[in-house]
């Protein structure tokens, strides 16, 4: 089969007779990638084309106010009740802190107050409108605590879980009913994440324990999802096979795919380990694991960008002891593919491995849609007396001078990120720091779009700084309903020490 990359159109075989995965260009110039990706004829055997895939349309991640603070005077509509202050003269009833329902007859602020915002000691209704001439409890502090609205200033319907209490009698009383829980927002608007996956392949051949290469590894992994599992979905899958046994493709992959996923990865992966070394050698069938993955996110019904972090020590095989230029193409195949049906792939190498550079740097190129090196003729040739990678170029409808594989006559090198097993910390704070980097700086509008000009009632801060509408480094509104973190903004925010964004809608400035 015939993969068409970024641009370059390679019909059967090169016209140069460079080998596959010689030496490449080591400047990345020219590959910008645009666009999402899409599939086009371009002749021979189902020849496929990459455009590229849009590096700003994802969106990720948890926003810290999507409630309302509660009504300003009472007549929220999210609850049941609201806050149930005193009917006699008998106390100063502080409202419903987050009465987001019911006509309160607490006080003046009633259900919410008229500036609770996240919970924070408000101090709605402390002149009660229902006990002016009191003298009593005319300071009552009772509900000042406020419990509810996280977020938004907004003077709509419920955002609290509680309403204040008030008295019943003259001595300021017993506590009156609590408000009702609060709505999704004063005005049904709330900026949603839809958090990106990032799904974890691990190479287990016998070489990760002979080399003393998988408990740090493995420690990697898990701290990177426990860094980011409330802004990312998570998935695992560890990659072997033992010729005569589990080959072609033993894969122990987690049940399932999903935030805070620590749990069900650290079930799988913390009693796994790679093949008994004086047992059978444990393999590296990556391509094959590569296409399970595929067939796994496949049927991911994931709103976000997709990513596949792939982490080996070597070279790739058919789950045994073959010259690595088939499975290579084998591979180059699998992650174009991917990249075809929306999965990035981004590639890691172990410091200390057999993994040849030029191979790490086409795969990092292939599984990002980007143009990549080699002769398909001279595959071909090399790979057609190969029974698994012929088999593989009949089912694909490939032919004479084919590869399984898309390649152009010249392109730069891939870059790849090496994680280096002997200082454990480093290699944790690497794989967690390029984890973070694929966060999304994109959020959806539920309830909108908002109309030109209401943008001004969003606020948005970060790490507890405002962030400013419409510069290089703040943020923007798309079409009313997909808000994007630009520039610094969105390179602080994509960090594994997870700042806090707090995006905010004014609701009570709506019409």
């Amino acid at each position: 089969m015939v993969l068409v990359a970024a641009g370059a159109l390679n019909c059967g075989g090169s016209p140069e007779n460079s080998p596959l995965f010689d030496s490449m260009d080591p400047t990345l110039t020219g590959d910008t990638t645009l666009g999402g990706p899409t599939a086009t004829s371009a002749g021979g055997a189902s020849t496929t084309a990459i455009t590229g895939v849009s590096s700003n349309g994802d969106v990720a991640s948890t926003v810290s106010s999507t409630t309302s603070a509660g009504g300003t005077l009472g007549q929220g509509v999210g609850g049941s009740t609201g806050g149930d202050g005193g009917a006699t003269t008998g106390g100063t009833t502080t409202g419903g802190n987050g009465g987001a329902g019911g006509t309160s007859i607490g006080g003046s602020a009633g259900a919410g107050g008229s500036s609770a915002t996240q919970g924070t000691t408000s101090t709605e209704s402390t002149t009660s409108t229902e006990g002016t001439t009191s003298t009593e409890g005319t300071t009552s502090t009772e509900g000042t605590t406020s419990t509810g609205g996280v977020g938004n200033t907004s003077s709509g319907s419920g955002g609290g879980s509680t309403g204040g209490v008030g008295g019943t009698d003259a001595e300021g009383g017993a506590a009156g009913a609590p408000g009702g829980a609060g709505g999704a927002g004063g005005c049904g608007l709330a900026f949603e994440a839809r958090p990106n996956t990032v799904y974890f392949a691990l190479d287990r051949s016998s070489s990760m324990i002979d080399e003393n290469f998988w408990d740090p590894v493995k420690e990697g992994v898990l701290d990177s999802v426990a860094a980011m599992q409330d802004r990312m979905r998570f998935g695992f899958a560890a990659f072997t096979g033992q010729s005569g046994l589990t080959c072609p493709l033993d894969l122990t992959a987690a049940a399932n795919i999903r935030l805070t996923n620590l749990a069900g990865i650290s079930a799988v992966l913390d009693p796994l380990e790679p093949p008994d070394p004086e047992g059978v050698k444990g393999e590296t069938p990556t391509a094959a694991a590569i296409a399970a993955v595929r067939e796994k996110l496949a049927v991911d019904a994931s709103p976000g960008k997709v990513y596949v972090l792939l982490i080996t020590d070597g070279d790739p095989d058919f789950c045994n002891d073959t010259d690595a230029v088939c499975p290579s193409d084998a591979l180059v195949y699998e992650l174009q593919t991917a990249y075809l049906e929306g999965v990035e792939t981004r590639v890691f190498n172990i410091a200390g491995g057999a993994a040849t550079a030029a191979r790490l740097e086409a795969f990092a190129r292939a599984g990002r849609g980007l143009a990549v090196r080699g002769n398909s003729q001279n595959i071909h040739d090399a790979c057609v007396t190969d029974a698994t990678w012929s088999a593989r170029l009949s089912e694909l409808g490939g032919g004479e001078g084919d590869s399984l594989g898309s390649y152009v006559g010249a392109a730069p090198a891939g870059s790849y990120v090496t994680l280096d097993p002997s200082d454990p910390a480093a290699l944790s704070t690497t794989l967690a720091d390029a984890t973070a980097s694929l966060l999304s700086c994109f959020f959806d509008l539920a309830g909108g779009p908002l109309a030109d000009g209401q943008e001004s009632l969003v606020s948005v801060e970060l790490a507890g700084e405002p962030l400013e509408y419409g510069t290089a480094d703040g943020w923007t509104l798309h079409s009313g309903s997909l808000l994007e973190l630009t520039g610094e903004a969105c390179a602080v925010y994509r960090s594994a020490s997870a700042p806090e964004l707090d995006i905010r809608i004014d609701c009570g400035m709506l019409e």
